[in-house]
């Protein structure tokens, strides 16, 4: 059986270069402690994005192979690689070495294939696009318009390759070139031109339509990272008081009749905050424990209370609202009705509709351990059959449908690896705020360090 498997997987990537591991999904035997568990899971996950690393360029699929192999009529849809999921993977690496599940030799060879890659595909006054065709290095259109540079995926990229360099510091070749090649690239990283003259970022740029989409970037959602990286820039910084202008104001469409920033980052069952990687994504390397005038003035001690409260209420929205107990967990994921779509506690028709994703309360542990981890466990005990797979927790389930996602998705994986380490040494968090440029930009936005 298993040589017959085997022969299938060369068969699959000789047709669509999808590289599958041959090793099934591991199911540990016995009874776990809280740490073998979060081993297992945070071991199986890494996989997504060295198992299935795009063979030619290293980077993350976007999808896993179910849904690749579903693809009928999107032709390439198997090569689509993605530049913020592979951030977040990259930020995994190093935990995949201090783990002992690969050696430090092969992540480096892995990482100079993504960084080669990352220095030759199209960019954008320095910034990538959100997708590009790993087999090729072309740009993958997002949408009609966003086929150009995209500053939020691009920030989470840096997030990442920040991480790296910080981490690798060896003095032979490979890591000095790949030291180097990052910093090549994080120079060249253009953040004052994405202000096209205005007090504030924007997410899009393209050489066919310029800054049409118009999406400022504003207000509190997963994009505080952006802010923090362009002010960071030791080649083309932002100045500090765009944090102030721009991503505190809200002044764009998206945020009219949600009050101002102060308002909205008050967490109460009216105002729960939205789906839950508001509190991952810009928060993977850089710490949510420190404070600025804005959070002081909402009345928490930091960030990181503000993102606890904002998860706790998620977890009561879902004990109240008829899921089992410690079954819980809204954030954006794939959807049984609308493909993929914003889960969120009490947010009317953009809400909730029963669909829970495990990278939501997963990667939630550094703020709600205990309830976390009795997520994990529920979800070990009671749905462990129809949700592991050869890189960790499928995407999302809805026990109201019997609907479980067939695919595991680059952006949801990579949270849970990291933020679960967050949880055990910390060690993510330790090393990105040690990077010079970012305690430099800590000093110019004023924010203050707390401890955890």
């Amino acid at each position: 059986m298993q040589f017959a498997r085997n022969i299938a997987l060369l068969w699959l990537w000789l047709a669509t270069g999808i590289v599958i591991s041959a090793e099934p999904a591991d199911v540990p035997q016995g009874e776990l402690s809280d740490q073998q568990l979060l081993e297992t899971v945070q071991r199986q996950t890494f996989r997504y994005f060295y198992d299935f690393g795009h063979p030619e360029c290293g980077l993350a699929l976007e999808r896993s192979a179910p849904a690749l192999r579903n693809s009928a009529g999107h032709p390439g849809l198997e090569h689509i690689v993605t530049t913020g999921g592979t951030g977040f993977g990259l930020m995994s690496f190093p935990i995949a070495v201090d783990r002992n599940w690969i050696t430090r030799e092969q992540a480096v060879q892995r990482l100079l294939k993504i960084v080669r890659f990352l220095e030759n595909v199209p960019r954008f006054h320095g910034m990538w696009a959100h997708w590009y065709m790993g087999d090729s290095g072309q740009v993958r259109p997002f949408s009609a318009k966003d086929n150009g540079g995209d500053l939020v995926e691009s920030a989470f990229l840096l997030q990442g390759l920040l991480a790296v360099r910080q981490y690798f510091d060896a003095k032979n070749p490979e890591e000095s070139e790949l030291r180097n090649t990052i910093t090549r690239l994080w120079h060249q990283a253009d953040w004052q031109w994405y202000t096209n003259d205005k007090p504030w970022l924007h997410w899009h740029w393209s050489p066919d339509f310029g800054f049409e989409m118009n999406m400022p970037i504003m207000g509190f959602d997963e994009c505080l990272i952006v802010y923090v990286l362009a002010v960071a820039s030791p080649t083309h910084p932002i100045d500090p008081s765009l944090y102030d202008s721009g991503w505190a104001k809200e002044t764009n469409k998206r945020m009219e009749g949600r009050g101002d920033y102060v308002q909205r980052l008050k967490i109460s069952s009216a105002n729960p905050g939205g789906p839950l990687f508001f509190c991952h994504y810009s928060f993977l390397g850089f710490s949510p424990y420190f404070n600025d005038k804005y959070i002081q003035a909402a009345g928490y001690r930091d960030y990181a209370e503000r993102h606890r409260a904002m998860v706790r209420q998620c977890i009561d929205w879902c004990q109240q609202n008829g899921y089992p107990q410690n079954c819980w967990g809204l954030t954006s994921s794939d959807d049984p009705e609308n493909g993929y779509r914003a889960h969120a506690a009490n947010d009317g028709d953009r809400g909730d509709n029963g669909t829970i994703a495990p990278t939501a309360a997963l990667a939630s542990i550094v703020y709600t351990p205990e309830e976390s981890l009795a997520f994990l466990r529920y979800l070990w005990a009671n749905h462990r059959e129809q949700m592991w797979s050869e890189y960790g927790f499928r995407d999302a389930f809805n026990l109201r449908l019997n609907w479980f996602a067939p695919a595991c998705l680059a952006i949801d994986q990579g949270p849970i690896v990291v933020m679960i380490e967050n949880y055990r040494t910390g060690r993510p968090w330790k090393q990105f705020m040690s990077i010079p440029e970012i305690r430099q930009a800590m000093e110019k936005l004023n924010f203050q360090p707390t401890s955890p």
